[in-house]
């Protein structure tokens, strides 16, 4: 019997930094206290989940190489108190270094190779590697792994007294091969620290910024200088220029004396470094370049875009990626004529429930930026460049829910798709889509049904269209799928959809949903107003400008919806409410006298979900999986006759799906597909195959395919 896994869905850790994109092209991101690596190319799948904190992560990145190759370590941060070290061996991730050290939560890790792995002769040897690590213990910790070693030594303990450091980014000074550290926290002042006789010392402190410091990014420009970008919760970018070309600063009386034709420069702040490599002192200077106003939020995230190479040369280009909490991400250049840094593109969310972005990020190639946001929503924009425009478009990506997945059930009709409920407050429909493009496959959330305004606990289909849902409020609700949204998914799972959507046609059926201000559940919208709708139901289609996110507009698919799109333009209305008195009376069991028909199985931590598969296997045996308390999925044979009872071999286990496989956290729900064969693919075996989704309080929903069945 094989199994693997076809599907994962989680959402990103609501964090700043936890999610990187590397130059491998792989998007690695915390997802509850799991890692998730996914691949960046369609189907844009998720290949590895990568266990060993006990707690949430709140940051993860790449370790860059100074050659632009994919990158094949990874570190992350969790408030569990340690840093793992994560290493690509054998087509996965294996952690090889626990930083532990730290005596609370660590926010943010960042790791920085002083040479670059080309440069190692011995190419199964890592080169003398640092990691700076903050923490809310309001210190900043150094590491240092030498060379041909995997464990990191603590060099370093920086005190950043009863403050915090928010913001860390590591750069080798111009020209030199001294490491510089840059932080930036909540005194609203940018520190650098440089190498000196193996301690890092302050040599320079940066203000400007009138609120806490969010994030910075270093890169070196085609002139051999560093550019420091840095972002505050005031609103504001600042961008320094640290350059090894010192000058000297002109008094007053000097710049009186300036000819007009001669150029004013802006102050430059200097400071002086012994250098090995050199043989001396080296002259620094820092200069102001920019001030970047344009965001009406705080500012979470700057980053530069990537070196490329044309013609085997290194090239930098002079592009900065900003996030902002106002649900905005702005492209920033430097005019041809002026130089001076303006606004070149901006991108956003628009409408919805959500809060902004926490971070955003490039693809290896520039050509591509996504940004992660306050419910763990992922956005990807594509650049589309011809003749006649320039512009970026959305694109499709992973995502999932954000909190504990409660429960799951997949389409009782054909079993084509499955629908997943959550603490996160909503109710997320997942399917099989096929690109005409490419003629691939893959799944992917193709609808949220349902927005509330309590935590869901709860869900049952009632036929392929309609479900019924269970939250907080102790109130059960009836949704039926209204005709846009059927449209949409039939053509995207392939599905025939004709005759409902006819019958639809000829009934007072609504064509979308969207959510009433101040709602807690979705309400009709009919766009034939001719159509008497019942009662209250009827959202009129004006156009109301203080709450454009609530409307809903009418759309034809062919690929994945983007968030957007899920939060606007998928939502099922609501077609009863079932409510129950809190006072039920007596209640009498309607089973009778129940004995037990099987030997006990015992298992290694509570039994948390359970689910039969829907028909028996060869040896006319059961198949029953099991999910526990420990998030493992135990998979076993029951066989029930007199003998197998007698001999007490009822049970025979036929798999186990360990937490990097199956769940970190309890499974909540186990549920196997009700028909045999696997979605969308013909079976040309004569063996048995299922399909079983799983849930969790992870964050996860997961769907396996289980073959040679025998």
């Amino acid at each position: 019997m094989d199994i693997r896994v076809v599907y994962t869905s989680s959402a990103c850790n609501r964090t700043p930094f936890s999610a990187d994109w590397g130059q491998n092209n792989l998007l690695a991101y915390g997802a509850c206290r799991a890692i998730i690596v996914c691949q960046q190319k369609f189907p844009n799948q998720v290949i590895h989940t990568l266990t060993g904190h006990k707690d949430r992560i709140n940051s993860v990145q790449w370790i860059r190489r100074q050659s632009q190759d994919g990158e094949i370590e990874l570190i992350s941060s969790s408030t569990d108190k340690t840093v793992i070290v994560w290493r690509k061996e054998n087509h996965t991730f294996q952690s090889v270094a626990h930083l532990v050290g730290h005596t609370s939560t660590v926010t943010l890790a960042r790791g920085f190779y002083l040479k670059d792995l080309d440069a190692v002769a011995d190419s199964n040897c890592l080169p003398c590697t640092l990691i700076a690590t903050a923490s809310v213990d309001s210190t900043v910790r150094i590491w240092k792994r030498v060379a041909d070693e995997d464990d990191f030594t603590c060099i370093q303990t920086l005190s950043f007294g009863t403050g915090f450091a928010l913001a860390l980014s590591w750069i080798k000074l111009p020209g030199t091969a001294v490491p510089l550290l840059v932080c930036g926290g909540d005194d609203q002042k940018i520190h650098l620290l440089v190498e000196q006789e193996t301690k890092f010392v302050s040599v320079q402190t940066l203000p400007g910024h009138e609120d806490w410091i969010r994030d910075i990014d270093l890169t070196v420009d085609d002139q051999g200088d560093v550019l420091l970008a840095s972002c505050s919760q005031d609103h504001y970018i600042r961008i320094w220029r640290l350059s090894s070309h010192c000058t000297k600063s002109l008094s007053s009386s000097e710049i009186d004396r300036l000819h007009l034709n001669d150029d004013i420069q802006m102050k430059k702040t200097t400071f002086t470094i012994e250098t090995k490599d050199k043989g001396g002192s080296v002259c620094f200077g820092l200069t102001l370049e920019s001030v970047l106003q344009g965001h009406e939020g705080w500012i979470y995230s700057v980053c530069w875009h990537p070196p490329v190479t044309e013609g085997g040369v290194r090239r930098q280009p002079l592009v900065l990626l900003s996030a902002s909490i106002d649900k905005t991400l702005i492209l920033w250049h430097p005019d041809q004529e002026t130089g001076i840094w303006i606004e070149q593109v901006r991108v956003g969310a628009v409408g919805g429930n959500t809060l902004g972005f926490y971070g955003g990020m490039f693809s290896p190639d520039g050509q591509s930026i996504m940004s992660h946001g306050f419910q763990g929503s992922f956005h990807v924009w594509h650049r589309h460049q011809t003749q006649d425009s320039d512009s970026w478009v959305p694109g499709i990506t992973v995502g999932g829910h954000f909190a504990s997945v409660e429960d799951i059930a997949w389409d009782p009709d054909g079993g084509e798709f499955i629908i997943s409920v959550s603490l996160d407050q909503t109710t997320r429909l997942h399917g099989y889509w096929k690109s005409e493009d490419t003629n691939e496959r893959s799944w992917h959330e193709l609808g949220r049904p349902q927005i509330h305004g309590y935590d869901m606990q709860c869900i049952a289909m009632i036929n392929r269209w309609s479900f019924a849902s269970g939250a907080d409020e102790k109130v059960i609700r009836v949704f039926e799928a209204p005709k846009n949204f059927i449209e949409n998914l039939g053509r995207l799972i392939s599905l025939d959809v004709a005759d409902f959507i006819h019958q639809k046609s000829d009934s007072a059926a609504p064509d979308g949903a969207s959510v009433p201000a101040l709602g807690l559940s979705n309400k009709a919208v009919f766009h034939d107003t001719t159509v008497p709708p019942s009662g209250d139901r009827e959202i009129r289609t004006s156009f109301n400008p203080q709450y454009p996110e609530l409307y809903f507009s009418p759309l034809k698919l062919n690929a994945p919806p983007s968030e957007d799109n899920l939060l606007q333009n998928t939502l099922w209305p609501e077609a009863v409410i079932w409510t129950q008195a809190t006072d039920v009376g007596q209640r009498q069991g309607c089973l009778g006298n129940c004995t037990a028909c099987s030997v006990p199985l015992e298992l290694p931590d509570s039994i948390t979900a359970v689910d039969f598969a829907p028909c028996k296997i060869a040896d006319n045996s059961y198949l029953i999986a099991f999910g526990l308390d420990n998030g493992s999925i135990h998979i076993y044979k029951w066989l029930v006759n007199d003998k197998a009872i007698s001999d007490h071999k009822c049970w025979s286990q036929v798999l186990i799906l360990n937490q990097r496989v199956a769940h970190h956290l309890t499974v909540k729900r186990l549920s196997f597909r009700p028909f045999v064969g696997e979605v969308g693919v013909e079976n040309t075996s004569s063996k048995l195959t299922l399909q079983l989704a799983s849930c969790g309080a992870d964050h996860l929903v997961k769907i396996y395919t289980i073959q040679n069945i025998s």
